[in-house]
């Protein structure tokens, strides 16, 4: 259960671990680096490929799995530190600064956690408006998510600091984390008490 396989893009284990997709993100960073420090690339040309080639190469794993912030710093990690030399830059220098908007004078480098998990959140979103495949599939998920936790309420307007360590990791859980980290709660429209309805929402799926 804990071997993956690669399925529409991303390396997904049945027992939900990320460990393969993780290394294979890992490989990818660590070549583009070597292949940046042999190359002649000026410092703009140098940032244009990370930004427009490398970037988003990565960032579509990070919106359908449950990566975590540190595993994507551990993936960026040997690209940005060949970028930052070729840009004569610290490699020392702070995150916070790399990844700041320029208009605070930070260098407006996209950060792979925050980019990643918007587009799961636009995903989320979209697919629960138009009530695709995937959105009867999120409200099979959430509502089990419910059950597991013991709530009645939509699990993601649910307080994840009080819940969240009952609920098993997965991608609803990175999400409501990442929400919360933020403050902020995502309320989706129409939802059912899926606490009740999620065996025959699965019943009527399939």
């Amino acid at each position: 259960p804990d071997k993956a396989f690669e399925m529409l893009g991303a390396f997904v284990a049945p027992d939900g671990n990320v460990d393969e997709q993780v290394k294979v993100l890992l490989q990818k960073s660590t070549i583009w680096a070597e292949r940046l420090n042999r190359s002649y690339l000026t410092a703009h040309e140098a940032f244009t490929a990370y930004v427009q080639v490398l970037f988003p190469s990565l960032i579509y794993p990070v919106a359908v799995l449950a990566l975590t912030e540190e595993q994507c710093d551990k993936i960026v990690s040997p690209a940005i530190m060949a970028l930052l030399r070729k840009l004569n830059i610290p490699t020392t220098t702070s995150r916070i600064l790399l990844y700041g908007p320029a208009r605070y004078g930070g260098f407006d480098l996209p950060n792979l956690y925050v980019q990643g998990y918007i587009l799961k959140i636009m995903m989320l979103v979209g697919h629960w408006q138009k009530r695709d495949t995937t959105a009867n599939i999120l409200d099979i998920v959430m509502g089990t998510s419910q059950q597991q936790v013991g709530i009645s309420t939509p699990i993601l307007e649910n307080d994840y600091e009080k819940y969240g360590p009952l609920l098993d990791d997965g991608w609803v859980k990175s999400v409501w984390k990442f929400i919360n980290d933020l403050n902020g709660k995502i309320v989706l429209q129409n939802v059912k008490n899926l606490c009740e309805n999620n065996v025959s929402s699965f019943l009527s799926f399939w």
